[in-house]
């Protein structure tokens, strides 16, 4: 510990100039400075906006069905995976998956049922680490809700957002706009108990300032849709995805599931349950109330019921419901509108769901300017940086240091990395830390360069990471 206080002493004398000039735009609501009174409203607006899409026909062409993302079938790669023993220890080992897909989800220690924050147990040092839902006995039966990589990029660059205003390195107060405008398209409130007002950093459920990325690696079998078209694949002549669009019914006045005997009703049947038999890829998910199902459609009725009530009910400290739409796509909340007109950009990504006996390797987590930045000179791609090289060269290092030095004494969720945080249900709540010698302590402890992206994964390296 003496050796670290030392570094702290010398680096401490050097003082990293970043630009602050620069004029971003922020959402159309901010967890800052009010808290939960801010925003509650709209997100329960959102809820409503969310029901009445799956009562709303829209013909085939429109516009709302492009942002329905399919996931392709890629090429099988065999990559050295990471897995935890019984004995808690970690070896490695290789590991292949046959229909890769590449898939994102912010921290899952959003969910009410849960404060398990599974970042917490990703290492830097330990890329391609093998996970699955139902063998976590800390993740308290959880679902993981996912969006495929590149889409949340596509959606906020079709909003005109400058995502240059999420980077670090140009803004130290990047961070809360990356997650101000990430967290909503996915439908996550701002946290999930209600904050005291002017208090928006208070420790609750699914804070905002808590949220980050993970980024995993799955079989596309082991997803399915949280949807009344459950397919994930792209439709082919023998399998009738229609690429995820739901069917209309005329004689239930909404959009409902395949007629049995159709081959539509074939492809959804398919992904429910694989054909192949394989345990991995049969649908198992949990209720809202953490109980396990195996009957998609009981899984669907069930999140519906408890998503479609009112966010704020007088009196109580939690944020109640959730915008969820039932037709395959997430809805931003900050775009909840009045009336039957839904804006444009209420309707936002593509959400798959992951089943409960499936694996998932993960790259690690990242925070939302790590992923959702656009990148400076010099600097690399969220796949060769890792958590702590908040400016994204590659290492945790001397950079990383001095820009926690430039931030010292303020608040800033992207450089809370300390963490250790209790939680009691409706307050008192510990307010987030500011930034201080425990941050720079984590920093010297994973000190060194990322792992980078792994071998035999190079077919799948993302666009946006060359």
């Amino acid at each position: 510990m003496r050796c670290h206080v030392l570094v702290v002493i010398v680096l401490g004398a050097v003082h990293v100039s970043l630009a602050s000039g620069q004029q971003c735009d922020d959402p159309p609501y901010m967890p800052l400075p009010a808290g939960t009174s801010q925003w509650l409203e709209a997100y329960g607006l959102s809820i409503s906006n969310a029901n009445a899409t799956h009562l709303d026909f829209k013909p085939r062409h429109d516009p709302q069905w492009g942002r329905l993302w399919t996931m392709p079938l890629e090429e099988p790669v065999t990559f050295v995976e990471w897995r935890k023993n019984s004995n808690g220890s970690w070896t490695q080992s290789n590991a292949t998956i046959e229909q890769p897909v590449l898939v994102v989800t912010w921290s899952f220690a959003n969910l009410p049922n849960t404060d398990y924050e599974l970042g917490e147990t990703l290492s830097n040092r330990r890329t391609m680490q093998r996970y699955v839902t139902s063998q976590d006995e800390n993740n308290s039966n959880a679902t993981l809700w996912f969006t495929r990589h590149g889409n949340v990029g596509e959606y906020l660059d079709g909003l005109d957002v400058d995502r240059s205003c999420f980077n670090m390195s140009v803004k130290l107060d990047a961070c809360e706009q990356a997650i101000a405008w990430g967290v909503p398209t996915v439908g996550l409130p701002f946290g999930f108990e209600q904050t005291a007002e002017g208090q928006p950093y208070d420790n609750v459920i699914g804070a905002w300032w808590k949220e980050y990325m993970l980024i995993g690696l799955a079989d596309r079998r082991a997803f399915v849709r949280p949807s009344y078209n459950p397919t994930v694949a792209e439709a082919t002549c023998d399998w009738k995805t229609r690429n995820g669009v739901p069917i209309w019914s005329s004689h239930r006045d909404q959009y409902w599931y395949a007629k049995h005997g159709t081959p539509a009703h074939a492809a959804q049947q398919a992904a429910i349950n694989d054909p192949s038999g394989n345990p991995e890829f049969q649908f198992k998910a949990y209720n809202t109330d953490m109980s396990v199902s195996t009957n998609f459609r009981a899984w669907m009725a069930d999140w519906q019921v408890n998503s479609w009530v009112p966010a704020g009910p007088p009196g109580a400290c939690y944020v109640s419901g959730f915008p969820y739409t039932a037709i395959g796509l997430t809805a931003n909340w900050q775009f909840a509108e009045e009336g039957c007109d839904l804006d444009p950009a209420f309707l936002s990504l593509s959400e798959f769901i992951l089943k409960a006996d499936a694996p998932i390797w993960w790259f690690g987590r990242r925070s939302a300017p790590q992923y959702l930045g656009t990148r400076e000179p010099g600097q690399v791609s969220w796949c060769d940086s890792c958590w702590g090289d908040v400016d994204m060269t590659g290492a945790v290092d001397v950079g990383d240091v001095l820009m926690v030095m430039d931030a010292w004494g303020t608040d800033n969720p992207c450089l809370d990395f300390a963490g250790g945080y209790d939680h009691n249900d409706c307050g008192p709540y510990e307010q987030m830390r500011s930034v201080y010698v425990n941050d720079i302590l984590w920093m010297l402890d994973k000190w060194g360069p990322c792992n980078g992206w792994p071998e035999g994964l190079e077919s799948l390296r993302p666009a946006d990471c060359d």
